[in-house]
């Protein structure tokens, strides 16, 4: 780790363990601490919490809470960082990518945050669990997903305006996605 000038680190500092928690939760709420130093404060302090439901820190601050992995992915935190911090949720959301597909129940989907993470480059692996909460249609025409991605959402949410587009372009594509595509035109 560089050198920082607010080094809290254990070893560093003559106060207890009590003392550095009982600042970091000052510092996290502080709006008025400049970012650099605040980032250099909560991230040598070390506390992290297991769910976060502070409100009117600002944006900037918030997203460096969640770069530094101090704001975990939980279903509580998931619907507190949607009501209050609205502008952060995609960076929070892409921090902690794993833990949300694994987190993701029905009560919890988003279809715009699916959207969204369908657009990243994050393993099919987790698209598809994503996929899986949603029955609304999805386009797929000019999106770059991957072939299992693609195959996903022609079977179980295809957006029907997508369908001239597939019969346009059926000639190069693969075996599966040509069987589809014919099931639909015999529809």
């Amino acid at each position: 780790r560089a050198k920082t000038a607010l080094d809290f680190s254990s070893g560093n500092t003559n106060y207890t363990q009590d003392q550095n928690e009982a600042l970091f939760d000052e510092v996290i709420s502080c709006n008025g601490i400049n970012n650099q130093p605040y980032e250099e404060m909560i991230t040598t302090l070390g506390f992290s919490y297991e769910s976060f439901d502070l409100k009117d820190i600002d944006d900037a601050k918030v997203t460096i809470l969640i770069n530094n992995s101090i704001i975990p992915m939980e279903s509580e935190t998931l619907n507190h960082m949607r009501k209050e911090y609205p502008s952060t949720v995609y960076q929070y959301i892409r921090h902690n990518i794993d833990s949300y597909a694994k987190t993701m129940t029905d009560d919890l989907y988003s279809h715009s945050e699916l959207i969204e993470v369908l657009s990243w480059d994050v393993s099919d692996e987790i698209k598809l669990k994503l996929l899986q909460f949603s029955s609304e249609p999805i386009s797929i025409v000019g999106k770059g997903y991957s072939h299992d991605v693609i195959l996903y959402i022609l079977k179980n949410n295809l957006q029907k305006k997508d369908m001239d587009n597939l019969y346009i372009t059926y000639d190069p594509q693969d075996d599966g996605i040509k069987e589809i595509i014919l099931d639909h035109a015999e529809h």
